[in-house]
């Protein structure tokens, strides 16, 4: 089912993306689909972030130069020292993945998901699932 729009529930993501080229192309499809977009460059950026904007709903990180578990860990320390809900969802998208791991997204535990793009659709896809 492919994603639509939905204007009269912004869902807000903070989303950490460290990478200058990716950032305002990510931002923009994401607002193009009617997502509200908050933008951090680092952990501590995105800890700030989350604490001074009243509502959250999930938190994207793109796992750039990292492992998956250190990205799942900061998505876990956003939450926790800006006092989000535990329930918000973490969604990490995996950077080096094998072909065999292309197109899926994998939870790793209660509301953790690693997604391994194969197509920006697959993404929305996911977002739509998590939030409405």
């Amino acid at each position: 089912m492919p994603h639509s729009i939905h204007p009269d529930s912004s869902a807000s993501l903070l989303v950490l993306e460290p990478d200058d080229d990716i950032r305002p192309l990510l931002k923009s499809n994401l607002e193009t689909h009617g997502y509200t977009v908050l933008i951090a460059l680092d952990e501590a950026d995105a800890i700030q972030r989350a604490m001074y904007t009243p509502a959250i709903d999930l938190i994207l990180i793109n796992q750039a130069e990292m492992s998956t578990k250190a990205a799942i860990a900061i998505g876990q320390r956003i939450r926790q020292q800006s006092n989000l809900a535990a329930s918000i969802p973490i969604v990490i998208l995996a950077e080096d993945y094998t072909v065999q791991m292309e197109g899926r997204n994998v939870q790793i535990a209660g509301n953790q998901f690693v997604a391994y793009l194969e197509h920006g659709q697959q993404l929305l896809d996911l977002l739509d699932s998590l939030l409405y």
